[in-house]
């Protein structure tokens, strides 16, 4: 290694009589030599000062970009040699890029996770801090955001520059509840729609790709006097998926309207199943009930508000209520001893796609 380098010297103390060619600590050295000893270790010091104060400017090209240190160094690059430069005019990288020091070749240049930098990450005019780790060169990101893409409708999600890796969340549509043929002598609910599943990914950009197609599960329609439909699947590509709940189970008199199951593991690193619905109830009556309440609700999703089962006073009917959040179920119908009005199930909600995006700057 060159003279005059900090990253030569020694943490046991008696090494460094003979650590570093430009100084001599040896013990009986001459009264001269102290002179030039402690002049070159401040020289040592200076070097490392200026490799870490941002005042090397790089060179080179934008993907390919250089700098001297001052030290002079010689292959190898000491591992864990660590450097703040200033990127050079116009040289803001747009594609993965290497770095080369004195002269010694160029070097990738890698991000906290190992893999390659995208467009934009090296910006002219900014300081960046790397780091040897004994192969390539790490960029130590000084400054990074947080962004967030929501999607409530299917479409294409298109990574935001500078993106290294995000959290995907998706929930599966919520499936409508049960409809209800009413009868005069029954009090009745059907059962509430499943809701949708809820899946949560971490991935990178470079399994992102450009984009990825986002289909956002649809909402199961009401029972029209039967079951409720299932909710669709909600996805990133193959990368993330939630699955949607099934429908709530229609009833007539005597028939009980059987709870829709929540939506089944899907695939992510977190993959849960979504909630049931409530089920829903038969009763024969032989005099009338004032008011009847409190079953067939929809399952809650991850966000919650699964939709209410019908409320009905006597000789009555009411549908049941729509999911209120996304990926939750619709509540089920209820008739109590109406003869005439056949009930619809609620509807349950869409589903929904949620995208943190960790960017470096």
């Amino acid at each position: 290694m060159p003279g005059e380098d900090i990253q030569s010297w020694s943490v046991t103390a008696a090494n460094n009589a003979n650590a570093d060619s430009a100084i001599n600590w040896a013990e009986g050295q001459p009264r001269a030599s102290v002179n030039n000893s402690s002049r070159s270790e401040m020289a040592a010091h200076a070097k490392n000062r200026n490799l870490q104060n941002g005042s090397i400017v790089t060179g080179g090209s934008a993907n390919a970009q250089t700098f001297t240190s001052g030290v002079g160094y010689t292959a190898p690059i000491p591992t864990g040699l660590r450097v703040l430069l200033k990127i050079g005019p116009a040289l803001t990288s747009t594609a993965a890029a290497t770095l080369e020091m004195d002269g010694l070749g160029a070097v990738a240049i890698k991000n906290q996770l190992g893999a390659d930098l995208t467009a934009g990450a090296i910006v002219a005019g900014s300081y960046v801090e790397f780091l040897y780790d004994g192969t390539n060169w790490r960029l130590l990101e000084l400054m990074s955001s947080i962004v967030s893409q929501t999607f409530t409708a299917s479409g294409t999600y298109t990574p935001t520059s500078g993106m290294t890796f995000c959290i995907v969340e998706a929930v599966g549509g919520g499936a409508g509840g049960g409809g209800v043929v009413c009868d005069a002598a029954y009090a009745l609910w059907a059962g509430g729609g499943g809701a949708g599943g809820y899946s949560r990914k971490v991935t990178t950009a470079a399994l992102v790709g450009a984009s990825q197609v986002v289909t956002i599960g649809a909402g199961g329609a009401g029972g029209a006097f039967g079951a409720g439909s299932n909710g669709g699947d909600t996805s990133l590509g193959s990368i993330c998926i939630a699955k949607g709940g099934s429908g709530g189970a229609g009833t007539s008199a005597a028939a009980f309207g059987q709870a829709g199951a929540g939506g089944i593991a899907g695939t992510g690193d977190i993959a849960a199943v979504g909630a049931p619905g409530f089920p829903g109830f038969y009763m024969f009556f032989t005099t009338t009930t004032p008011f009847i309440a409190g079953q067939g609700q929809g399952g809650s999703s991850f966000y919650g508000g699964g939709g209410f089962g019908g409320q009905a006073a006597a000789t009555t009917a009411a549908n049941g209520a729509a999911g209120t959040v996304y990926g939750s179920g619709g509540g089920g119908g209820c008739s109590n001893q109406q003869a005439a009005t056949n009930v619809t199930g609620g509807a349950g909600s869409a589903g929904l796609v949620v995208i943190t995006e960790f960017i470096n700057l």
